[in-house]
């Protein structure tokens, strides 16, 4: 079975997640919710992620707007790969 943190994790590149970035974390946090406590907390997600990209500061070149819709693609990609069986 899979699960919403699980694949947000895999989608996310290596090079973003740093030592102490609290993915691994977050993630176990996402699979306890489940999809559907994931989605409903959609938007939390993406501002946690959203703080966290700006927090790691390698993306500081990229609007806040384009940030926001690349996380929202992420997140929603993550919770559709759990419904592909």
């Amino acid at each position: 079975m899979k699960t919403p943190g699980a694949e947000l994790h895999k989608l996310i590149p290596d090079f973003f997640q740093t030592p102490g970035c609290g993915c691994t974390r977050y993630s176990k946090q996402m699979d306890a919710w489940g999809w559907e406590g994931c989605w409903v907390r959609f938007d939390e997600i993406v501002d946690y992620l959203f703080g966290k990209a700006r927090e790691i500061g390698y993306l500081k070149v990229v609007p806040d707007f384009a940030m926001r819709v690349v996380l929202r693609r992420l997140v929603r990609r993550a919770l559709d790969n759990c419904l592909d069986n």
